[in-house]
């Protein structure tokens, strides 16, 4: 692993959102999770943990008395080990460059709205539109409904009614079919969004996080 963990006093040194709606998340800034994967530990406060607005980190915060949380169990495969440690990373940073790795993206997407990381979760969709193309497109739009990504969906949805003629004769397209009907109907309703999804495809990425992706070998 490439990322080395980060200590308890980089954690006390960000700089954290106040959550003001309620004191329960309120912590001191030196309460921390100490996350075991593997043989690597992560330290993150649960400042921080809270401020992303996760119902998974706050419960966390909340219930888990013991300083260390032992992921090693519910991380079971390379993608997962890999993605979970890119929320942590995005967490304690609030940045990553992930956009020039589509595997990634796709893997971080799914993470993220497995842990309810609804901030990296759309900046995760917005980057994957930027590399739709008719060979893809399906797959994306089912990757969209496999993770309630509607942003993602809506757009592959009015990519594909776009370019439906090409689409309609790609393997992926006459595949899927427990999801074709609701491709079918969600093209229908995408109609609106075609100049805007076209216009928006034309542009470079717009999100200015930066970021570094770690690999995790």
């Amino acid at each position: 692993m490439n990322l080395l963990p980060w200590s308890t006093e980089l954690s006390r040194n960000m700089t954290y959102l106040e959550d003001s709606t309620s004191d329960e998340f309120r912590f001191k800034d030196e309460e921390s999770i100490k996350f075991i994967i593997g043989e690597d530990q992560y330290v993150i406060s649960k400042k921080s943990l809270c401020a992303i607005n996760s119902s998974y980190f706050k419960n966390i915060c909340l219930t888990h008395k013991e300083i260390g949380k032992d992921m090693t169990n519910e991380l079971v495969t390379n993608k997962e080990i890999r993605s979970f440690h890119q929320i942590l990373l995005y967490i304690a940073t609030g940045s990553t460059d992930f956009y020039g790795d589509y595997g990634m993206l796709k893997d971080l997407l799914t993470a993220a709205d497995k842990y309810d990381v609804a901030t990296l979760k759309l900046t995760c969709e917005r980057y994957l539109l930027h590399y739709i193309t008719i060979d893809n497109a399906v797959e994306l739009i089912q990757l969209a409904f496999s993770s309630n990504a509607k942003f993602l969906e809506t757009h592959s949805a009015a990519f594909i009614k776009f370019h439906i003629e090409e689409i309609r004769y790609t393997e992926t397209f006459q595949n899927p079919q427990e999801d074709l009907n609701k491709i079918m109907e969600l093209i229908e309703k995408s109609k609106m969004l075609e100049i805007s999804t076209h216009q928006f495809f034309s542009l470079p990425p717009t999100i200015k996080e930066t970021f570094t992706l770690a690999e995790i070998h």
